[in-house]
């Protein structure tokens, strides 16, 4: 029963910890946020679709008939109006349409033809061309709003195709009784048509005499025919003399053509000389502002140089008086140099180096002692704090690595290049300050192995980062992190005041999105700080760093006892070097001294020269003003010749087009004189061949009135043929109208919806939210069991519980994480009942996501007792793939292959596949093989856990045994 005091302990352990028992009410609302943040995003998008825009152009004219008008684009319109399925928006042009389309507008857009109606009706006619009615949409925007748009684009579509295929209908069975009608009619007009034919018998008495009428006209046609032929040979003759004169035509097109394409090649020169000189121009305009602060910079600059030179002028004397004093100091120096080496010299000694050495080595052993007293007094003060600071010193190095990470992205927000280069100073700095705490952290597990070498090195690190003595001063890593902190907030502020914000008063709520980062990061700076200067300003560390000191001190003494007495010959040899640079040194002053008298007169020359620079950058100054004006207007100039002659260059090139065009069909109209010449032929051969016709024709007339007897017989036949045809329409007419029905707009109604569909289905999912409850639900839980491995490790306290066994440890630590993980799937769970999900049995849902987090902390656990972070990282791999091939969202059968295959043998697969049946109305066979699977994952990884966790505790500490002994090697080396 020892797992329960390990329950014990870790819950006293928790509650004793303020920041950890927050980070664990953190955890324990993580899958909250993971889960219900999801659903509360996804819950029912599809039933806001009336807000998705879509634009609607009508452009249908309508079209009349029989005097009513129709307007098939405006009854689609109305119709659309009382559609809130989407956000139609009706627009008046196509092109506004296209450009929402194309912007930020809309999603898709439905155009209406203008003559949409008229196709409609034209089925009437015969005319059996579709209406085309556009739907476009940009999927790019949003492939789940192209979904909705596509499936929008099919209910137009399908009603339009209702109301066409209804008025199509209408329009047949009108047709049908107009052709009833025009039977009946036709009937009635066979006996008119009978009539007609008995006129026609009575007739050919008539039509015999005509003939013979006819007859004596194709004689004087024959007459006439030749006379059109002999003015048929006059127009040959006249064509072919315009013939000869198309080649001369020819030329002198070629040649106009020619001269318009040499003009429009200058004019374009000219234009592209025009274009670099406006160029040039404007360079120019362009430069004068840089001339014009460059001649007053000029000025600026020879103004400082003046007074400059003139102040130079003035300190001369000084200058003089102090380089005689350097002369003087200087042979003061070498003398000096001179006494030391001397005094150095007598009193080292082999007599005394030998006493020397002895009193050393009498010495070392007390101060071995005090040395051993020093590092057990420190160790004993560290070693209580050594705990604390394994806990809070990675989570102010992690706080370290987030506070950079926001200095980071805020490097866009930089107002000015200094700014940006103070902030890339903190960057460096915060970095620095993490790679001390962690540096900071490893010096204390080198205490806390007790040995000698270790003990010591940690020892000496910590010193160098808490009491090092530098050029600048003190160097403290702690005063050091709250001083880069403090400057990080004060960039923060300065920042945020630049848009009129004071971001430590204002709440985060009520900040502009692009303030909020600056608020966390000054947030985060300031927790860190605080918790910080709560570290250094604790009496104890001031005794602490006291101990560091007196241990340096010991350190650097110890270094100095070996190494300073054996390198007293080097100094006496450096400082004989020294009194000789001295020697050369006041050489050299004396020789300055001469030489700056004579450097006196030259800076009054400087000077002088200095006044007259000033004086004509002045007057440059001046003319500067006339020179932009001067350059102003010739860019105004070269851009108003650059435009003539562009307008120029085009209207060139129009015409050289157009001459080009009537030099290109000029052989064209060669070609048609030439037809037409050729034409002149056949029109001689023509008439030539129908005067010989009208002779045949004559003959023709002859034989026709020779055929008038066979004519009578055939008016007989049509006689009878016309009784029969009267009989047979009237009975077609009768059949039609039997068989017709009588309403064609009940007809046009069956047409267009032939079926009446029952789709009832059995389980109804109304909400997009209620379908991915079981995928988010899963994912929630699965994340609160991992996530709460970061806080809960498999470490035991054995002065306070005990030796306990593997098994304890695991059963101990998985029943306090069950309850944690108990309390998550609560918490989710109502927050998704809140969202509007309605299970068969509250109960039983709450209970099964109980059931599911159990099961996932006994997955969690076990892999990350076993194999640490890999096991952490094996459980984002595993989610991952759960959440590909778990059937969440699509089903298993839409997955490529890979994922069909490992579906089965991942947990989600079962805990969405259960959730559903719990949600929505159970099958018992699905649901307990579901819950059977998922126990068997609960008592397999509980199993695997107890049974390899002692062999895998004995593996990591026999790594980090090898770890030590590498540290320990590494120690001895520096010694």
């Amino acid at each position: 029963m020892n797992f329960f005091k390990i329950i014990k302990n870790d819950i006293k352990n928790i509650l004793s910890n303020k920041m950890l028992a927050i980070t664990l009410v953190v955890v324990m609302l993580l899958p909250l946020l993971y889960g219900g943040l999801y659903l509360a995003a996804l819950w029912d998008p599809y039933g806001q679709t009336e807000s998705i825009p879509v634009a609607v152009v009508n452009l249908d004219q309508g079209t009349e008939k029989e005097d009513i008008f129709y307007r098939f684009g405006g009854d689609l319109e109305d119709a659309l109006k009382e559609n809130d399925d989407i956000g139609w928006q009706f627009v008046e042009t196509v092109k506004e349409a296209e450009e929402g389309l194309m912007g930020d507008k809309y999603y898709a857009m439905l155009v209406i033809p203008k003559n949409f109606s008229q196709q409609v009706m034209d089925v009437e006619h015969g005319k059996l061309k579709k209406p085309k009615v556009v739907f476009k949409a940009n999927k790019k925007k949003n492939y789940i709003v192209g979904l909705i748009a596509d499936k929008a684009a099919g209910a137009v579509e399908k009603g339009i195709k209702e109301k066409t295929g209804a008025k199509f209908t209408e329009i047949i069975v009108d047709n049908l009784e107009t052709l009833r009608d025009g039977l009946e009619t036709a009937a009635d007009g066979t006996y008119t048509m009978k009539d007609g034919i008995t006129e026609l018998k009575d007739k050919i008495p008539s039509l015999d005499s005509a003939l013979e009428k006819i007859e004596d006209g194709s004689s004087t046609l024959e007459e006439k025919l030749g006379d059109a032929e002999d003015g048929g040979n006059k127009l040959k003759e006249g064509i072919g003399t315009l013939k000869s004169k198309v080649p001369d035509l020819l030329d002198g097109i070629d040649r106009l053509h020619n001269a318009t394409v040499n003009l429009n090649e200058n004019v374009k020169d000219a234009y592209d000389g025009s274009t670099r000189l406006r160029d040039g121009a404007l360079g120019l305009n362009d430069k004068l502002p840089d001339l014009s602060d460059g001649v007053d910079s000029i000025f600026e600059g020879s103004t400082a140089l003046k007074e400059g030179i003139g102040q130079v002028d003035d300190k001369m004397p000084d200058l003089i008086d102090g380089v005689e004093k350097l002369r003087d100091g200087a042979r003061d120096l070498r003398n000096g140099i001179s006494k030391v080496t001397k005094g150095i010299e007598d009193k080292l000694g082999d007599e005394k180096d030998k006493k020397k050495k002895s009193e050393e080595e009498e010495s070392k052993k007390p101060k071995k002692k005090l040395d051993e007293q020093v590092v057990n007094k420190l160790v004993e003060g560290i070693a209580p704090a050594i705990p604390i600071a394994k806990g809070k010193i990675p989570q102010l190095a992690g706080g370290l690595e987030q506070v950079n990470g926001g200095l980071k992205v805020l490097e866009s927000m930089a107002s000015s290049p200094e700014q940006k280069q103070i902030m890339q100073g903190l960057i460096n700095n915060i970095e620095r300050d993490k790679e001390d705490m962690n540096s900071l952290l490893e010096a204390f597990k080198l205490i806390e192995t007790r040995e000698d070498g270790k003990v010591k090195y940690g020892l000496l690190q910590i010193s160098k980062l808490l009491v090092r003595k530098d050029i600048d001063g003190e160097y403290c890593a702690i005063r050091n992190t709250i001083d880069d902190l403090n400057n990080v907030e004060k960039l923060v502020k300065q920042i945020a005041s630049s848009y009129g914000v004071d971001i430590e008063v204002v709440p985060v709520e009520k900040l502009p999105p692009q303030l909020i980062p600056l608020k966390q990061l000054y947030m985060g700076a300031n927790q860190i700080s605080t918790e910080l200067n709560k570290i250094y300003s604790n009496p104890k560390l001031k005794v602490l760093k006291d101990g560091l000191n007196m241990y340096q001190v010991m350190y650097q003494m110890e270094s100095y006892d070996r190494t300073i007495i054996p390198k007293l010959t080097g100094i006496i040899d450096g400082l004989n070097a020294l009194y000789e640079g001295s020697n050369k040194l006041y050489n050299g002053l004396d020789t300055l001294y001469d030489k700056t008298i004579g450097l006196q007169d030259g800076i009054g020359l400087l000077y002088n020269g200095s006044k007259d620079l000033n004086n004509g950058a002045d007057k440059f100054q001046g003319i500067v003003p006339v020179l932009v004006g001067g350059v102003s207007q010739l860019t105004d100039g070269t851009r108003d010749l650059s435009d003539g002659l562009f307008k120029l260059e085009k209207g060139t090139g129009t015409l050289s087009d157009k001459v080009k065009e009537l030099n290109e069909k000029v052989p064209d109209m060669q070609d048609g004189i030439n037809l037409l010449y050729d034409g002149t032929f056949d029109l001689t051969d023509g008439l030539s061949k129908l005067k010989e016709a009208s002779g045949k024709l004559n003959n023709g007339v002859s034989n026709l009135k020779n055929k008038m007897p066979d004519l009578q017989d055939g008016v007989d036949k049509l006689y009878e043929g016309s009784s029969t045809l009267n009989s047979s329409l009237a009975k077609g007419g009768e059949k039609i109208s039997d068989r017709l029905v009588r309403s064609s707009k009940l007809m046009g109604d069956f047409v267009a919806n032939p079926i009446n569909l029952d789709d009832t289905p059995i389980f109804d999912v109304d909400k997009y939210g209620i379908g991915l409850a079981p995928n988010f639900v899963s994912l929630g839980l699965w994340m609160g069991a991992l996530m709460m491995f970061f806080l809960i490790t498999d470490k035991v306290q054995e002065e306070k519980v005990g030796k306990s066994r593997n098994a304890s440890i695991m059963l101990g630590k998985y029943l306090l994480c069950g309850a944690i993980g108990t309390i998550q799937a609560i918490l989710l769970s109502l927050a998704v009942i809140k969202l509007g999900l309605n299970p068969v049995s509250n109960l039983t849902y709450i209970g099964f996501n109980i059931f599911l987090s159990w099961v996932f902390v006994a997955v969690a656990i076990t892999l990350v007792f076993l194999l640490g972070d890999v096991g952490r990282l094996l459980l984002v791999i595993i989610l991952l793939l759960q959440l590909t091939s778990s059937g969440g969202t699509f089903p298993r059968e839409l997955l490529p292959r890979f994922f069909q295959v490992v579906n089965p043998y991942l947990p989600f697969t079962y805990s969405i596949s259960g959730m559903r049946e719990v949600i929505l109305g159970p099958n018992p066979a699905v649901l307990r093989r579901d819950i059977a699977v998922l126990t068997a994952v609960l008592v397999g990884s509980l199993a695997i856990g107890i049974a390899f966790k002692g062999r895998m505790d004995d593996f990591k500490r026999k790594k980090s045994q090898e770890k030590n002994q590498i540290i320990d090697e590494g120690s001895s080396i520096s010694h």
